[in-house]
């Protein structure tokens, strides 16, 4: 029989699938920890009311054999031009607007030339719903790339999110050997004689298993994370009390299924770092730390990543993905360049002039700005100039 798409607009019926959708990804490659079920489900839970659900089943007779997790979003500039009410419909993977990377079509393995194909005619049959196509932050790896390139849809493909990662292998010492250079490597022998000097014996490092110690271990997270970065005049993760409450439910549900890796270090029985990280077949993926600056010069950043690495090593991760950012000290730890791929139609002829203005509107912005800041930088090195060769007084 013939794979048929079903397009699902109702949330119920999206939030009763979940045996159906986990069955299917256990069985694709699309195995990113943010395509499950939990992660978009609990998502929607949150922030579906600012989206139109539109996600696509490709069923043959009667078995899932795909799914394409996608919403529709108002989308508009984010600058003076809102005051315009200039906005745009856009089809994009669900919970895009997530801070985190790797949405993907979830399709059985194998069957990715018959499945995809469909996915996309279908889209295309519906182009009236919606005015771009966004497919953000898709790996280069996925299996489905290849058919998204191959439609006749005129995508324009562009860089997405900086994803660096490890390819792990089996055991520290091979890890610790060839992934990290000679100076790192002594580095890491001397962080240990450094907390030993200024603590001694009085820290520990421990991952929270048990659901009461959750609660105190996210809420210290949240106190040394927004700590720094308020101090950098930046919001930081959990500026968001919405966005937080989300943040404290996916600990809660995926502490239940295995999937949270909420780590401490404890000095002198205070938490110098709380780290959230997640964990999903075999690959851990960094989320959010939080450092406490009374202990900052002991290191103890490099320890917590170390106790990382060498708790997924040991617990049989394959990856360790640093997400988000290009960051030195990622490749410091023996990381390589990953760019995760973004590919848009912009179907709507309106759609499309309406970016591009936007995108001349910011890049004519950002050439004045520093137009500007070049005009002071240079106003201030002639103040200089002239109060080095003035007269002092007296003279």
């Amino acid at each position: 029989m013939a794979i048929e798409v079903r397009l699902i607009q109702d949330p119920n019926l999206f939030l009763k699938m979940e045996a159906q959708w986990q069955a299917l990804q256990d069985k694709s490659q699309s195995d990113s920890l943010f395509l499950t079920w939990t992660w978009m489900a609990t998502w929607w839970r949150f922030f579906g009311d600012e989206t139109k659900l539109w996600l696509l089943l490709a069923e043959e007779e009667g078995q899932l054999v795909g799914i394409a997790p996608l919403m529709i979003s108002n989308r508009a500039p984010a600058s003076k031009l809102e005051r315009a009410n200039i906005t745009w419909r856009q089809l994009e993977f669900m919970a895009a607007s997530a801070p985190v990377d790797h949405w993907d079509f979830i399709v059985e393995s194998g069957r990715e030339s018959e499945v995809m194909p469909i996915f996309l005619d279908f889209i295309k049959s519906h182009q009236y719903a919606w005015d771009v196509l966004e497919l953000a932050n898709v790996l280069p790896t996925s299996p489905n790339l290849p058919y998204i390139r191959a439609t006749d849809i005129p995508w324009v493909e562009t860089d997405g999110h900086e994803t660096p990662f490890i390819d792990l292998p089996p055991d520290w010492d091979t890890y610790f050997n060839t992934k990290i250079n000679t100076q790192k490597r002594n580095n890491n022998r001397r962080m240990y004689k450094i907390i030993e000097k200024g603590v001694g014996s009085d820290w520990s490092f421990s991952v929270i298993t048990d659901p009461f110690e959750l609660e105190t271990a996210m809420n210290q997270l949240v106190e040394l994370h927004q700590q720094y970065w308020v101090g950098e005049d930046q919001a930081g993760a959990f500026a968001d009390p919405h966005m937080t409450e989300f943040y404290y439910t996916i600990a809660r549900r995926f502490l239940e299924r295995g999937w949270l890796l909420l780590v401490r270090l404890v000095v002198q029985g205070q938490p110098a770092v709380v780290s959230m990280q997640f964990s999903y077949r075999g690959r851990v993926y960094s989320f959010a730390s939080g450092i406490n600056d009374e202990y900052r010069k002991l290191q103890v950043g490099n320890i917590v990543t170390e106790q990382i690495l060498r708790h997924a090593i040991a617990n049989g991760a394959h990856e360790y993905d640093f997400m988000w950012g290009d960051e030195e000290y990622k490749f410091y730890w023996g990381a390589t360049e990953r760019v995760d791929r973004v590919l848009t139609w912009y179907a709507n002829p309106i759609a499309n002039l309406t970016v591009q203005v936007v995108e001349l509107a910011r890049e004519g912005r950002a050439r004045l700005q520093a137009w500007l800041r070049g005009q002071h930088a240079a106003h201030a090195n002639e103040e200089i100039a002239s109060s080095e060769t003035s007269p002092k007084e007296g003279e």
